[in-house]
């Protein structure tokens, strides 16, 4: 069964640009232009990996993953979580370590690096 992947980020070029990639290498993706959707979408059903972007308007990437990590609690659920982004905070990596997310790629994405730490972040999770 093809692994399942969350897209959040709030340009639908690069969502959309995403998608493509992992669709591509045989995932099932969704993508949403917020963290308001995408906790709408992990309370509809489960993912493998979630990527978020960091700085969207409203409710932040962080501020998503840690709701969204709350969710996967809730429902004994195990999730990865990666972040992209084109500019971050000056205290992002402080934020993002303390979330247990060790993976920020920075836009303009490699490809190449970036299914690498897709793959890596899949293959950590466990099965529950």
């Amino acid at each position: 069964m093809p692994k399942k992947v969350l897209v959040i980020d709030d340009d639908p070029l690069v969502g959309g640009t995403v998608l493509l990639i992992l669709k591509r290498q045989g995932y099932t993706v969704h993508a949403v232009l917020s963290g308001p959707e995408a906790l709408e979408k992990v309370c509809e059903e489960d993912y493998d990996l979630i990527i978020s972007d960091i700085r969207m308007p409203g409710m932040s990437g962080i501020q998503a993953i840690e709701a969204i990590q709350q969710v996967c609690r809730d429902r004994a659920r195990s999730c990865g979580f990666m972040f992209i982004t084109g500019y971050a905070e000056e205290n992002s990596p402080e934020k993002t370590i303390r979330l247990g997310v060790s993976d920020i790629l920075m836009k303009p994405l490699d490809a190449q690096e970036f299914l690498q730490t897709v793959e890596k972040n899949i293959a950590s999770q466990k099965t529950i």
